[in-house]
């Protein structure tokens, strides 16, 4: 989701830059409660108010054992298209070094200058 700060960051380098994303539930199916609990602030699921979840409605389990396939299912999905386009990921050119676009320095320092103030 924060795939956008990477596109900055990569456009900023002339890195080619591409996203490919899967949805994991479908549109006609809701989540079990206990797979919509935010996760913490360092990205890792929160698994005792995770498990607090189940204990509390252990009725989910089922759909999160569907939801688990489902993410499997998906995450699959991701690694073949990934093997597919190869190592380079189809970008040839991936070893040569990226030049800086004209203006990048000047966009530098701007920022720099904004998140120091």
């Amino acid at each position: 989701m924060e795939s956008h700060v990477a596109a900055k960051v990569a456009a900023l380098h002339n890195i080619p830059f591409a996203v490919c994303r899967t949805v994991i539930d479908p549109a006609g199916r809701d989540l079990p409660p206990a797979a919509v609990i935010d996760l913490r602030h360092d990205g890792t699921p929160d698994l005792l108010a995770i498990s607090g979840s189940v204990i509390r409605q252990p009725n989910q389990i089922p759909a999160l054992v569907r939801t688990a396939i489902d993410a499997w299912t998906a995450r699959k999905a991701l690694r073949v298209g990934r093997r597919l386009l190869g190592v380079g990921l189809s970008c040839p050119y991936l070893q040569e070094p990226a030049s800086a676009p004209a203006g990048a320095d000047v966009l530098a320092a701007t920022q720099a200058h904004s998140v120091g103030s």
